[in-house]
């Protein structure tokens, strides 16, 4: 097996220098459909992290044991070019801080309060050396303000002025558009189904915020919240374009279509579960591919056809985490879907350092969200 750097001998007889640890783009398509998974949601975000980034100055983490904070966390990810990991809250796991250390990392940005991410992991975090960030608010809905603010300091007038709106009190809708959110470094603000929030409507005028993008049915997000949006804003009114389907399968692939375009790189989680569609959308973000959310025992023929339709652009599918989340079927169905034999494809991912994902292969895109339909609200007259 040839290593980094060693001269090669091609059938002319001619001697050259080459790189010989990168794939072949036939390598990449021969193992084209992959798990990537470790002993637990911990491991597993850090193998999504070693699987795909060589290097990174700053890592995100949020808690791995509940989802509220870290729903808006994706975004931040992006911003930063940053691994998403996992966190019990009393303690690092394992393996953590030596993944920050083959990432080259100075910072960490922890999203959540002490309830979420206690003290002993930012201690431990600081006396590795590590500069410690914390961004949280009172709640989950605060939180996701904070992560606005922060974006918006970082970004500027670069931050998209459409911030995503979900439901906080579910993941599946947050985690379908993780991707798009990491991608665009487009901010995800938190509500209750059938009430705003406080910190979200003040967070509406300080910014004079006045158009959305609300991911999910109305069992969701309400039509009251987009009215009490329209009450609190400075304009008086306020646009939306909602992007939903039947159900959190139908909303992720949904998602993809409404962005356009073909992809080179998808990501596949549980629907059922959090922890793996967490480090996994961010991801997906750097990648600039769609997080499919998927039953356990197969994919959905809307996801297949997605998959199908991108095949030609493909040069990795990626299903986060173990058989007992992401079943064994879902790979077949997406290996079936792209149209690449079995042989050799699907193996699971459990050193991750080995192989890191090229920034892209065939030049494939997300084209944005073009042609959605917006409705206006105005404030209801007193």
């Amino acid at each position: 097996m040839p290593r980094h750097g060693d001269s090669i001998t091609v059938s002319s007889g001619a001697t050259v220098s080459a790189d010989a640890s990168m794939p072949t783009e036939a390598q990449w398509r021969s193992d084209l459909v992959t798990r990537v998974a470790g002993s637990d949601r911990y491991s597993t975000a850090i193998q999504i992290s070693r699987r795909n980034h060589r290097t990174a100055s700053t890592v995100v983490l949020c808690a791995g044991w509940a989802f509220p904070d870290a729903l808006s966390a994706a975004p931040l990810a992006g911003s930063y070019d940053a691994p998403l990991l996992l966190t019990p809250r009393d303690a690092l796991p394992a393996g953590l801080l030596a993944e920050i250390d083959r990432l080259g990392a100075t910072k960490v940005i922890v999203v959540g309060g002490a309830a979420a991410v206690g003290a002993a992991p930012v201690a431990a975090l600081q006396a590795h050396g590590l500069t410690v960030e914390r961004i949280s608010g009172g709640d989950r809905y605060a939180t996701s303000c904070a992560v606005y603010a922060a974006l918006k300091a970082r970004e500027g007038s670069g931050l998209p002025a459409e911030p995503f709106l979900v439901n906080g009190d579910r993941f599946p809708d947050a985690l379908s558009a993780a991707s798009y959110a990491a991608c665009e470094r487009r901010p995800i603000l938190l509500t209750k189904a059938s009430f705003c929030p406080y910190s979200v409507r003040t967070l509406t005028r300080q910014y004079s915020l006045n158009t959305y993008y609300i991911i999910g049915g109305t069992a969701a997000v309400s039509d009251d919240v987009i009215q009490q949006l329209a009450d609190a804003s400075v304009s008086g009114q306020v646009y939306y374009a909602r992007l939903a389907g039947t159900d959190r399968y139908d909303t992720s692939a949904a998602l993809a279509d409404a962005y356009g375009g073909h992809f080179d790189f998808v990501g596949i989680a549980s629907g059922a579960s959090f922890p793996d569609g967490l480090a996994g959308g961010a991801l997906c973000g750097a990648r600039s591919g769609p997080l499919l959310l998927t039953p356990r025992d197969g994919l959905t023929p809307r996801e297949e056809a997605l998959i199908a339709d991108n095949a030609d652009w493909l040069y990795q599918v990626q299903a986060f985490g173990g058989a007992g989340v992401v079943g064994a079927r879902v790979l077949t169905d997406a290996r079936a879907a792209t149209g690449v034999a079995a042989s050799g494809v699907g193996a699971q991912s459990t050193d991750g350092g080995e192989r890191v994902a090229p920034l892209s292969a065939q030049g494939a895109t997300i084209l944005g969200l073009q042609g959605q339909r917006f409705e206006r609200v105005t404030r209801r007259v007193r």
